[in-house]
């Protein structure tokens, strides 16, 4: 039975995970796809399969733009600066030092949990197994359960999955930190934009994840989703339906990076949709982005 938290049950979670321990540790394999089915889970069990945005379509996307990016860069053909900013989190964290060659594991633990936040409150660890406490919606702000908003959760589960695994400790202690980073680089808006990784980690999240996507109502699932969590706010549809545009621009400045990142990815971006360009209420903003979808 899938595990929906009730403000009551906090406690008793929180208690038993202090005590319980893993049958087996798990492998990074093991651990992603976990996060997979637990996507798969909450959109089947507790979305009931609605539209949705935040799912395991989502999450593989991202894994395939940055795959398809990191076969394709090098270090001198790198327009994302991945390598740069690898340099950078090495330079300033000495003791905490991620390999070029484990980079791509690093990496792909982040993006895997990047987004369980936005669907488990916590992870504990019942009769041996790891058991995700689901929210009862898509809750990308504080839930009142832990108080974290979705990046916060995501990179606590993230550093709960890691010590879990079967990683050696020393790996572990420098996983947890990067993971962790990483996971604050996809909220919208960077906190410090000269942060190593701040550019990376957006375009392959907001703008891979459309390119590389296999889900078509996406969009739709992403209204649903912001419509359920928010239903006073504004939406303009024009910025909505033409987001991977709009925001490929804002997140790389230069045209000609823009250019080769696509060609790496071999992509092209999509047409332009012309549709209203000014704030609607999310359920009239909802009603547009769906005709210009159908």
């Amino acid at each position: 039975m899938t595990d929906v938290l009730e403000n009551q049950e906090i406690q008793t979670v929180i208690v038993e995970n202090e005590t319980s321990r893993l049958k087996e540790q798990l492998s990074p394999q093991e651990i992603w796809e976990k996060c997979l089915t637990w996507h798969d889970t909450f959109d089947s069990e507790v979305w009931n399969n609605k539209d949705s945005f935040h799912n395991r379509r989502h999450i593989e996307a991202v894994v395939g733009a940055v795959k398809k990016y990191m076969d394709g860069c090098s270090r001198d053909d790198d327009p994302l600066e991945l390598y740069k900013s690898l340099d950078l989190w090495n330079n300033s964290h000495p003791d905490l030092i991620i390999p070029e060659d484990e980079l791509s594991e690093a990496i792909m633990f982040a993006i895997y949990t990047h987004d369980t936040g936005n669907i488990i409150s916590f992870l504990s660890v019942r009769s041996g197994n790891i058991k995700p406490s689901f929210l009862p919606n898509y809750t990308a702000g504080k839930d009142v359960f832990t108080g974290k908003v979705a990046e916060e959760r995501s990179q606590a589960i993230a550093e709960f999955l890691i010590n879990n695994s079967n990683l050696g400790e020393e790996k572990k202690q420098r996983y947890n930190q990067f993971v962790k980073h990483l996971i604050n680089e996809t909220k919208y808006m960077p906190e410090d934009q000269k942060s190593p990784f701040s550019v990376f980690m957006r375009v392959m999240d907001q703008i891979g994840n459309d390119l590389f996507s296999q889900n078509e109502r996406r969009l739709l699932g992403l209204i649903y989703e912001n419509g359920i969590e928010n239903p006073f706010a504004e939406v303009n549809p024009y910025f909505f339906v033409n987001f991977v545009r709009e925001r490929f621009k804002q997140l790389v400045t230069d045209e000609n990076d823009r250019q080769r990142i696509l060609e790496i990815w071999g992509k092209n971006l999509p047409d332009e949709v012309n549709v209203k360009n000014e704030k609607l209420p999310i359920n009239q903003a909802r009603e547009i982005i769906q005709e210009s979808i159908n």
